[in-house]
């Protein structure tokens, strides 16, 4: 009986230790997953779920979403042989740009909607989005889906032969039929293309058409324009404010031939003027409001504080001279001239200004002035109306001496 009671005794106890040994093999096990899950990247919903459970770091839970997202987004550029041949469709454009979103992209926000990164995961989805949507707007846009992917096509000017892409199923959607089942990324999708709209049309030039046209891509979306004609003005006052905060940029021009001004304009005076029409032939009740804040805005984009070296004179210099001549009856329009007076005398002022150190040679500063000559001639050339060329450099010369 004895030796029954020792035998069952030490089965319990290997038992046990077998029990042990189990929960820290299993232990061991699931540390090794968890490194291996920590330091790997996330290749299915499903590893990304076990990380999500595993991670209590919210940064990293991030980064492993992120890793995830960016690997469901692919990028492809086509011909339009291609295009006709995958998606049965003829465009006259040459080259087109594919982007292929799998619809496990919803599943992955769907899982992190309740996580505190969840607005940073949606920040990086609009910005992927605005980075291949660049310059495209609703119209250019078409949608077609599978099973399991979304393809967002639209031109584009790359002009490579063209991926190999494997489609097969293709169904032609519309933005509404897709945003029950692809909701989020037609959500950031129709956000850069409405920004994108609201950038562009008066750049473009569009009509109330156009407008229109692409107007209808967005129906059946939160992104749908309710009223054109009020958007538009919203758009146009929205960008005439932010125009004059930028700082000059005397690389950021625009070639102009009209004897006016000199031979280039900056892009910022050139969209504001761009902006102006489209206040004139807006039918909208707030239109002399409109008038006013532009009137405002144009006071502001000549302020001399905006000028900070020579450079910058000589572009608004350019500027003004321009919309002086162009816009003869502006409210302010001796205001301005005043403005153009001082930035004649700030052009001389900075471009004659000379620090002489006595130890340098003459041939040091025979040099010196001469590019200061050469630094200005190229500046009247770009920036001065060509009547005013001969006056300009009398004066750099006088100054000059005087300086020296």
């Amino acid at each position: 009986v004895l030796k029954e009671e020792r035998s069952g005794l030490n089965i319990n106890v290997l038992n046990k230790q077998i029990e042990e040994g189990e929960c820290e093999l299993n232990s061991i096990v699931k540390e090794i997953d968890c490194g291996k899950i920590i330091e790997g990247k996330c290749m299915s919903l499903y590893e990304l779920e076990r990380a999500l459970d595993l991670i209590m770091d919210e940064n990293l839970c991030l980064e492993k979403c992120r890793g995830f997202m960016n690997s469901l987004v692919c990028v492809f550029n086509i011909s339009s042989l291609q295009m006709e041949k995958y998606f049965k469709t003829q465009k006259e454009e040459e080259s087109f740009k594919i982007i292929k979103v799998s619809k496990e992209i919803e599943e992955l926000f769907r899982m992190s909607k309740s996580r505190s990164f969840f607005r940073n995961l949606e920040c990086d989805l609009k910005s992927r989005a605005k980075e291949e949507l660049e310059g495209a707007v609703p119209f250019d846009v078409e949608v077609f889906s599978t099973n399991d992917s979304l393809y967002i096509v639209f031109p584009s000017e790359n002009s490579s032969d063209g991926d190999e892409i494997n489609v097969q199923g293709l169904r032609k959607e519309t933005f509404s039929s897709l945003v029950e089942s692809f909701s989020t990324t037609i959500g950031c999708v129709l956000f850069i293309l409405k920004a994108n709209l609201a950038h562009s049309f008066a750049k473009d030039n569009y009509s109330m058409v156009d407008l229109v046209e692409n107007n209808k891509k967005l129906e059946g979306s939160e992104f749908h324009i309710e009223n054109i004609e009020e958007w538009t003005l919203d758009c146009v006052m929205k960008d005439i404010l932010n125009i004059p905060k930028a700082r000059i940029d005397a690389k950021d021009l625009y070639l102009i031939e009209d004897g006016v001004s000199g031979e280039f304009v900056s892009n910022p005076y050139h969209r504001l003027i761009m902006l102006s029409k489209f206040i004139e032939k807006s039918h909208s009740a707030r239109k002399e409001k409109a008038k006013v804040f532009y009137d405002k805005a144009v006071l502001k984009f000549f302020d001399l504080n905006r000028v900070h070296g020579v450079g910058d004179a000589f572009v608004m210099y350019s500027d003004i001279s321009h919309f002086v001549k162009k816009c003869a009856n502006f409210k302010y329009s001796e205001d301005l001239s005043k403005v153009r007076e001082d930035l004649f005398c700030k052009i001389l002022d900075l471009s004659t200004a000379l620090d002489i150190d006595l130890a340098l040679s003459i041939l040091t500063l025979k040099a010196r002035i001469k590019q200061k000559q050469f630094d200005f001639y190229e500046n009247v050339g770009k920036f001065v109306p060509r009547k005013a060329h001969k006056f300009f450099k009398i004066q750099f010369f006088e100054r000059l001496y005087d300086s020296f």
